[in-house]
C-alpha cells in the first residue's frame, strides 16, 4: 500500500514539472517572437473571440481556447491564445522565430465586424472565425495588408 501511494505522488509531481515545463517553454517562445517583432510597425488587439471549423479530430486538443491576442504584421497574422503556442497565418514561406503552428492562407473575408480566416496546415482545411465587435480597430486595414 505504502509503494502504491508513493507512485501516485510521483506521478502526480512528475505531472506538475511536465506542465510547468511546457509553460516556461511557451513563454520562451512567445518572448522570441516579441523580440524578433519588436522594431517593426504591427497591431496588437487583445482578447479576440475565436471560433474553429473543420477540426480533424485527431487535433482537437491544441484548438481547446476561446479568446486570444491577434497580431497583424504587414501582410501576417498570428494568434496568441493564452498558455498556447503562437499560430501563425500567412501565404509566404517565412519562418517566423517563436511562432509554432504555421498555416497558409487560402482565403479571408471581412463582413460586419467578424474576419473569417480559411487556411492550410500539412493536409487538412482549418477555417478560424475572429470576432472584432467592441474592439476599436479598424478591420479594413487588415483586408488592404493581406
Amino acid at each position: 500500500m505504502d509503494d502504491l501511494s508513493s507512485l501516485f505522488v510521483g506521478a502526480f509531481i512528475l505531472t506538475i514539472l511536465i506542465y510547468i515545463g511546457c509553460i516556461t517553454y511557451v513563454n520562451h517562445m512567445r518572448t522570441s517572437f516579441f523580440k524578433y517583432i519588436k522594431k517593426r510597425n504591427y497591431q496588437l488587439v487583445k482578447n479576440i473571440s475565436i471560433r474553429f471549423k473543420d477540426i480533424p479530430r485527431r487535433n482537437t486538443s491544441g484548438y481547446a481556447f476561446s479568446t486570444a491576442d491577434i497580431i497583424f504584421l504587414n501582410k501576417e497574422i498570428f494568434l496568441l491564445p493564452h498558455n498556447k503556442p503562437i499560430m501563425h497565418i500567412s501565404q509566404s514561406s517565412e519562418i517566423v522565430p517563436g511562432a509554432q503552428d504555421k498555416y497558409k492562407l487560402s482565403y479571408f473575408s471581412i463582413q460586419q465586424n467578424i474576419l473569417e480566416i480559411k487556411a492550410t496546415r500539412n493536409t487538412f482545411n482549418i477555417t478560424f472565425t475572429l470576432n472584432f465587435e467592441n474592439k476599436d480597430f479598424a478591420l479594413l486595414s487588415v483586408d488592404r495588408n493581406l
